[in-house]
This record gives structure tokens, C-alpha cells and sequence, in this order.
């Protein structure tokens, strides 16, 4: 069964598609990667070591992204009332606090994520 990818992540995996898609679920084959004794995602201040990322990210059915930091946790917190989840909405965590490039907020199964512009205008 063929997932809804982009033609672009369809074209460069290769003519084995069973090779990477197994259980809906794309699989990099990249051999440095089973080698390294951590993964660390420096821009979103995430690593392997750190983090259990599994668990953090695993029900996420929603990925939102949009402009600054304060728009996206203001995002979050719609979404938390909206979705009646337990807890108050304005404690929602930035999850990539230690890093001045996102600002990510999990709320449910929804992740907010900002992003920032650099000053010549690229988007990180």
C-alpha cells in the first residue's frame, strides 16, 4: 500500500518501496546513523541521550507550523481549550526551550512549532 508522501520522498526512496515503508511508517537506511551513540537534533535541543522521543512524539497526528514563538504557543493554548484537555492551557511547555531557532508545544496530539525567520529572510 502506497502512503500519501510527496512525489519527491517517492522518487528518491528507491524502486524497493517495501524496503523503507513498513507498518505506514518510513525508514531511513542510513548505516552512519545505527552507529552513532546518540542523535542529537541540535537546532530543536533534542537528542536520543536526553530525550525519549518515542515516547514524546508517538500520538502525534498533527503537526502545526507558523510564525514567532508567541503566536504558536498562543496556537497551543487554542488548541488545548478546544480540545477540553485536562490542566490549565497556559502552562503549556515549550519543548525546545534551550534553543533560540523553535519554539514546539505538544498539546494532545497536536505539535505547534514556530519558526524563525533569519535576518535575510530564509526560514530556518
Amino acid at each position: 500500500m502506497l502512503l500519501n508522501m510527496p512525489p519527491i520522498l517517492l522518487i528518491t526512496m528507491g524502486n524497493e518501496h517495501s524496503d523503507y515503508v513498513k507498518d505506514e511508517a518510513v525508514h531511513v537506511k542510513n548505516p552512519y546513523l545505527d552507529s552513532l551513540k546518540e542523535d542529537i537534533l541540535y537546532p530543536l535541543n533534542l537528542g536520543t541521550r536526553t530525550h525519549n522521543l518515542p515516547e514524546m512524539f508517538w500520538d502525534i497526528k498533527f503537526v502545526c507550523v507558523g510564525g514567532s514563538a508567541n503566536h504558536m504557543k498562543a496556537f497551543a493554548q487554542f488548541v488545548h481549550q478546544e480540545l477540553a484537555l485536562p490542566g490549565d492551557a497556559t502552562d503549556v511547555q515549550d519543548i525546545c526551550a534551550g534553543t533560540d531557532q523553535y519554539s514546539t508545544y505538544k498539546v494532545g496530539t497536536v505539535l505547534s512549532i514556530s519558526v524563525k525567520e533569519r535576518l535575510d529572510g530564509a526560514i530556518c
